[in-house]
């Protein structure tokens, strides 16, 4: 597991990427956990996404969120998909500081 330091972490209605160069024909599995409250005590929610840059384009997933802080996602990829980017945001429902948000991530080839 991964976690990013705190003043890299993503505040409210911010995001974080993480970027993979891809060459092989391979499946990544990307999973969060996100902290309950942020650095100010507000309730935390996250969202998801993976990108996979394709020879026709972007190609965008969603993450499958079990809750607002967890969440799991697999991606298949083939030589010619150059680059998978993660992308963890913060999305909560308080808007009024400027607190992080933190998470921990994995990523597993499978």
């Amino acid at each position: 597991w991964f976690r990013p330091p705190a003043d890299l972490t993503a505040r409210g209605w911010a995001y974080n990427v993480f970027n993979i160069t891809n060459s092989l024909y391979t499946s990544y599995t990307f999973e969060l956990e996100g902290d309950a409250t942020g650095s100010q005590g507000a309730d935390s929610f996250f969202d998801g996404r993976i990108v996979v840059m394709t020879k026709d384009g972007a190609k965008y997933s969603k993450m499958t969120m079990i809750s607002p802080l967890e969440g799991k996602g697999t991606i298949e990829v083939t030589p010619e998909d150059t680059q998978v980017l993660f992308v963890v945001a913060s999305v909560p429902e308080f808007f009024g500081s400027y607190q992080h948000y933190s998470y921990q991530i994995k990523i597993s080839l499978t």
